[in-house]
């Protein structure tokens, strides 16, 4: 499924199969379908933030990506541990990047927001970690 905003928030609750969201200005909220274990994801929002919620068994190859005027407000969180985060900066920006495997690996999730947060969230769990850059 695609969905295209130029501006608002896309909500998606139990996607199936691939998803590939953007929008301009506006959150993105996907929650995946219990049943499916590796579907690809990619949202991308120019002023909002992405929340993407997984099921247990959800295995996944995660590249999200922050780009930032303001390092201290903007930071990828996670239920899940395995990620890798660094920074650094392009031009007056703070680009922080996170990378890892949820659940042994699968299909790619590629999440970028810019002047936002990226949640990665546990359908059965609550939060464990909040990652910011080093």
């Amino acid at each position: 499924m695609s969905v295209q905003s130029g501006g608002g928030d896309i909500g998606l609750g139990q996607a199936v199969g691939a998803v590939r969201e953007k929008t301009h200005a506006g959150d993105i909220n996907i929650t995946s379908d219990p049943n499916q274990k590796t579907p690809r994801i990619e949202a991308r929002t120019a002023h909002g933030n992405i929340v993407i919620s997984l099921s247990p068994k959800f295995g996944a190859d995660i590249d999200a990506v922050i780009l930032t005027s303001d390092a201290d407000s903007n930071t990828i969180h996670s239920d899940f541990t395995g990620l890798q985060i660094k920074s650094d900066q392009i031009g007056s920006r703070t680009r922080i990047h996170a990378t890892g495997k949820v659940n042994g690996g699968g299909e790619r999730v590629e999440l970028y927001a810019e002047e936002g947060d990226i949640h990665l969230s546990n359908l059965t769990a609550s939060p464990v970690t909040i990652m910011s850059p080093p």
